[in-house]
């Protein structure tokens, strides 16, 4: 059985949503255009992005687990 650190989870889930949630925040008309934009862009184009930003998230990670 996987040993599962939840505070730690919990604490990831909370920063994704704090950092998330700031541009809302600091910038709302911003925000309300660059979705408004991001709906009329093709699905090609949001997969593409997607990837790109799990793959720099998977690297971050990696780089982070296994130390400076």
């Amino acid at each position: 059985m996987v040993n599962v650190d939840w505070s730690l989870l919990c604490s990831v889930i909370a920063m994704a949503f704090i950092l998330e949630a700031l541009p809302f925040i600091l910038f709302p008309e911003r925000m309300r255009q660059a979705l408004a934009e991001l709906v009329q862009s093709p699905a090609g184009q949001l997969r593409a992005v997607g990837f790109v930003l799990l793959v720099i998230g998977v690297a971050v990670l990696a780089v982070a687990r296994k130390g400076f």
